[in-house]
């Protein structure tokens, strides 16, 4: 039978299953057959984080068209929203898994909440979104540091919308799937992406230089609600070890914290360290090691990151201004001295890299020699076993 033929037979049955319960056993029956590669995928990425060399390169190859040339219909058992956002979400997960058995994979959940406004509309602010998802301020809440910080509270995220909402979808999604799968965290960005959102950004930038300290206590109060929110999640789905930071590659479970931080690029590395070092401290000692996304440029900010307290990973796509080849990838590894795990995430064209012609399976078996680095990039089923197969064999 080939595997078309049994992702169909599987999303038949699944699709007409009589009730939820059963559709959630037509998907783990479909999922026992990965189970082994996917214990695989997750020891090669717990030793890629400890500095280990990986029984193999971690490849995570995004497929673009996993539902091509399959009848793919809305769950007849769903009654409502979260039933179709379990229903999608599960179907995706054998989709992928089927599509390419050699990528570095793992099913996880996701309870929602695209846009980057959920800490902000917590505390208020109101937003206009754009068709792309990019959220406009109706009005910043902060317009003089000094005045208007001490005005804004510390939620609690379980009686707040909308993160009350998104805590009961975490809920229901764990509970449906009887707790055999992780759910990641939900956007939360980060200090200094939230602070954006509440004052306008030239204000801001210009406060990291002549309010460090006012941004500093700012910077705390955003990751206190970042912590509150993960902390939150972790009891509605009654286990820490079900929570994951980030859906695109995969972080150990003892990898807690998860930080969005675009500004890392912008800020002086001195600066960036005065009025946000205390906000990653908070966090390790209060969740744990931390997980970074950053779009990038990373490489300018030097030995900086070395001094980030908990700091245990990020992704990017830039490392080096707009620029990321095979190059600069190693560079930035040596800068991380086997400190820090860095994954690389495709680029906007959806290049793997600008110098694809460097891109061999010899040059990434020596960047992963190591541990300390873990590749993601996508394309069409065809494309992703061909460059599974160059880079693997």
């Amino acid at each position: 039978m080939t595997s078309k033929t049994t992702t169909q037979s599987f999303l038949n049955a699944f699709s007409h299953a009589s009730n939820r319960e059963d559709a959630v056993r037509v998907f783990f029956d479909a999922l026992a057959p990965h189970q082994e590669r996917i214990a695989a995928t997750e020891r090669r990425a717990d030793d890629i984080f400890r500095f280990k060399t990986p029984d193999r390169p971690f490849i995570q190859y995004d497929v673009t068209d996993a539902a091509a040339g399959l009848e793919q219909k809305p769950a007849q058992w769903a009654k409502n929203n979260l039933d179709h956002t379990l229903a999608w979400q599960l179907m995706g997960m054998i989709l992928n898994l089927e599509a390419l058995p050699e990528s570095d994979y793992v099913p996880m959940l996701y309870p929602g909440y695209g846009t980057s406004d959920l800490i902000p509309r917590m505390l208020g602010a109101e937003f206009d979104a754009s068709a792309d998802g990019a959220v406009i301020p109706r009005a910043f809440l902060i317009r003089d540091l000094a005045t208007d910080l001490p005005k804004l509270s510390r939620p609690d995220p379980m009686a707040v919308e909308p993160c009350r909402g998104i805590l009961e979808t975490c809920r229901f999604l764990v509970e449906a799937t009887e707790s055999r799968l992780p759910i990641v965290y939900p956007q939360m960005q980060g200090p200094t992406t939230n602070a954006v959102r509440l004052m306008d950004q030239e204000d801001y930038l210009v406060a990291c230089l002549t309010e460090p300290e006012l941004v500093r206590q700012f910077s705390e109060l955003l990751t206190g609600m970042i912590i509150d929110i993960s902390k939150a999640m972790w009891q509605v789905i009654g286990n820490p070890a079900l929570a994951r930071t980030r859906q695109r590659g995969v972080q150990p479970v003892w990898v807690r914290g998860l930080l969005v931080d675009d500004y890392i690029s912008v800020i002086k590395p001195d600066t960036y360290l005065e009025v946000a070092r205390s906000s990653w401290q908070m966090m390790s000692e209060q969740l744990g090691p931390i997980f970074l996304h950053t779009c990038g440029p990373t490489l300018q900010c030097g030995s900086m990151l070395l001094d980030l307290p908990g700091f245990a990973g990020f992704e990017t796509t830039f490392v080096n201004g707009f620029s990321k080849t095979t190059a600069d990838l190693e560079a930035q590894k040596t800068v991380l001295q086997g400190r820090v795990a860095l994954q690389s995430f495709i680029l906007p064209d959806n290049r793997t890299v600008q110098d694809e012609e460097n891109l061999t399976a010899g040059w990434l078996r020596r960047i992963s020699a190591g541990g300390g680095f873990l590749l993601n990039t996508g394309g069409t089923t065809a494309e992703g076993r061909a460059f599974l197969q160059s880079m693997l064999s």
